[in-house]
């Protein structure tokens, strides 16, 4: 309904807009709090990381292999190909709504350097504002004016959702 504006009824649109308003903060403030959790322990260790990954990573692996067999048994005639499926789950999400699960993966992997960043921000108010400005500069200028030296810097986990990590 959302992306049907000026196919339905105003006032459907509207309703439409008006949700989906209010659940845009749900991703952000899950990174938020996340960040919030995780980077306020004092060490993070390496077993611990590996942990938190295999509880994701397992979960996502299972999801991946239902869906492509899913999308695969309802088109025609296609046959099993394992180094296809790996190939599919190694270079973007199965499904769209399991791009979630990779930036997980991704900071749950960058976590000691995020550890670090968020130490240094708590110690040093000059840094904190420093990569606050530089974060929002890059995620938030870049959409509206197009800066093309900004675009190597675009690095979705890292200055995307790993600035919400932090700023939790």
């Amino acid at each position: 309904v959302f992306y049907g504006y000026g196919k339905i009824p105003n006032g459907y649109w509207l309703s439409a807009n008006l949700l989906d308003s209010f659940v845009r903060v749900a991703v952000p403030l899950f990174f938020m709090i996340s960040g919030s959790l995780l980077l306020k322990s004092e060490s993070i260790r390496l077993m611990c990381i590996g942990r938190r990954i295999s509880k994701v990573l397992l979960p996502l692996i299972i999801w991946s292999i239902f869906y492509l067999w899913w999308v695969d048994s309802n088109t025609l005639g296609k046959i099993f190909n394992p180094v296809e499926w790996l190939q599919r789950f190694l270079i973007q999400p199965v499904m769209y709504h399991l791009w979630f699960v990779y930036v997980i993966v991704g900071l749950y992997i960058l976590l000691p350097i995020f550890q670090v960043i968020f130490k240094a921000c708590q110690t040093n108010v000059f840094f904190k504002w420093y990569f606050f400005v530089v974060w929002f500069f890059i995620n938030s200028l870049s959409v509206y004016v197009p800066i093309p030296f900004l675009v190597p810097l675009q690095m979705t986990m890292v200055f995307g959702y790993g600035g919400y990590f932090i700023l939790g």
